[in-house]
């Protein structure tokens, strides 16, 4: 019967990864004491186990019963890939984003400067009336 290395397992793709415990807690939907437990020797549920998997695209059986350190999975380098992308992306749509805030704010900043000078005359015609 195979030994179960998903302990040392998640470790090390955490790690190949440059994931904090809080980020893949985030990106599988657990807390970070739940990673901790993990890591230590508790098994998590299966749905938790698949997930793991998917995140780095590994299959179960190199997940709870291969050596990851040793035999890294190189599509696993997929899901690196895939977060700096959509990081990028991420940037994109808040620049996209700031500019069109910006904009609106300027818009508003014009509409009330408008008002602002139309008082003003307003005000200029009245006190010469």
């Amino acid at each position: 019967m195979k030994e179960i290395q998903f302990a040392k397992n998640l470790r090390n793709l955490r790690k190949m990864y440059g994931m904090s415990m809080t980020e893949l807690s985030k990106v599988i939907n657990v807390s970070k004491q739940s990673i901790s437990k993990y890591e230590n020797g508790c098994y998590p549920s299966f749905h938790i186990v698949i997930a793991v998997a998917e995140a780095f695209n590994c299959s179960l059986d190199d997940l709870v019963y291969g050596d990851i350190e040793k035999n890294p999975n190189k599509n696993s380098l997929d899901f690196k890939d895939f977060v700096d992308k959509r990081l990028d992306d991420l940037k994109k749509e808040f620049i996209n984003f700031n500019k069109e805030f910006n904009g609106k704010i300027d818009d508003a900043k014009r509409e009330i400067f408008k008002s602002i000078e139309i008082t003003e005359d307003e005000c200029n015609e009245d006190r010469n009336v």
